[in-house]
């Protein structure tokens, strides 16, 4: 393996290492937008439930 191959080797790990990490990052923040949207989505309920026995 030449040089240029290992040194071209090592900056695809680095890149991947990198892209492993953005991706943890977007999975989680995924996760907590979920969480924020089943919140409001039970809130709205709630909110409906309300309203209905209000009338």
């Amino acid at each position: 393996m030449t040089d240029k191959s290992r040194i071209r080797l090592s900056e695809i790990a680095i890149e991947r290492e990198e892209c492993e990490k953005l991706m943890a990052g977007i999975r989680n923040r995924i996760k907590e937008l979920s969480k924020e949207v089943a919140d409001i989505m039970a809130t709205e309920r709630e909110v409906a439930k309300r309203g209905e026995k209000d009338v």
